[in-house]
């Protein structure tokens, strides 16, 4: 996560001596489980899904709200060079006597009642030049330690103060913590008496291709259950070619739209409310420009508007 004022090569770079962004230590946790195929993993998207078991009580358990990211840190002692491979490794200042620490912010893709019920969270991230993210993808196992805190951010859905009518838009691995307040709400949802206020969630997503529709099936069941409060919208923007419109995660023919997010696909297909609606949206810098611009159209509030850029970087 890029804040605005912080240029790609300063985060990209950026080392934390053993202490969170908060000034507190991180959480000590262990990877509960890597799946490749907990998501569908291709050579387009290069994308993995991870399930990290927290610790049980007395420790206290990570505590985030749906949306938001966490820190993930590994020591650099976990970054080594292989031949004429290259990891690599933090400045260290040799006077302490404490590993220097990588870290990346990631959005879970996990509920927060997840956390507390299951003790588990999960996060997906796209392959990268990032030590963190080439050290999960390449070399992570199951039974390894990492290192947690959160959650951070001012990106969250809480049902008890904002609208019950929800809109997440997210382009490509930006559907990640929308999938976090998709899941919350259905978990929430799950225990609602029939008198409380009935919930709406619309959901676009948009990707490349459809191979890099990412939940594709688990957001197509979630919309078929009886009673659901989700709505499913996915486009793609250069899918052109037949072949390729069945190349769709876990193999699924893909039937959806084949246009970029626009003005008119807001007011006519999702068919939005721009008095009643709450509005997030997360992705690369273009899209969420364009969403918001489209959005500010409409007659959406800034007020009602939540928003993330994502940038990625390359190692220097």
């Amino acid at each position: 996560r890029v804040p605005e004022s912080s240029t790609v090569r300063d985060y990209e770079m950026h080392v934390f001596r053993g202490r969170s962004l908060s000034g507190n230590p991180g959480l000590p946790v262990r990877w509960y489980s890597s799946f490749p195929g907990a998501l569908h993993v291709t050579r387009p998207t290069q994308v993995k899904s991870f399930v990290l078991q927290l610790p049980y009580p007395p420790l206290p358990t990570l505590s985030f709200r749906a949306g938001q990211w966490c820190d993930i840190f590994l020591p650099s002692s976990n970054f080594t060079h292989t031949g004429s491979e290259h990891t690599a490794t933090p400045a260290r200042d040799t006077a302490q006597d404490e590993d220097s620490v990588y870290t990346l912010g990631l959005s879970m893709t996990s509920s927060p009642q997840m956390a507390v019920e299951q003790r588990r969270v999960q996060f997906a991230c796209k392959m990268s030049g990032h030590p963190i993210v080439k050290h999960m993808h390449t070399k992570a196992r199951v039974g390894d330690t990492v290192y947690i805190d959160g959650g951070h951010g001012p990106f969250y859905y809480d049902p008890t103060t904002m609208s019950r009518r929800v809109v997440l838009i997210g382009g490509g691995i930006g559907i990640t913590p929308l999938m976090s307040i998709t899941r919350s709400i259905c978990d929430t949802k799950r225990k609602e008496t029939e008198d409380e206020k009935e919930i709406q969630v619309k959901l676009v997503h948009s990707a490349t291709t459809p191979t890099e529709l990412l939940f594709y099936r688990e957001l197509c069941e979630l919309e078929r259950a009886p009673s659901s409060p989700i709505r499913y919208f996915s486009t793609v923007t250069r899918a052109r070619k037949p072949q390729a419109m069945h190349n769709v995660p876990h193999g699924d023919p893909y039937q959806g739209r084949t246009e970029r997010i626009s003005y008119e696909m807001l007011r006519d297909v999702v068919r939005v409310d721009p008095a009643r609606d709450v509005f997030f949206f997360s992705g690369p810098a273009g899209l969420v420009k364009d969403v918001r611009g489209h959005l500010v159209r409409l007659g959406v509030p800034e007020s009602r508007m939540y928003y993330e850029r994502w940038l990625f970087a390359s190692p220097s």
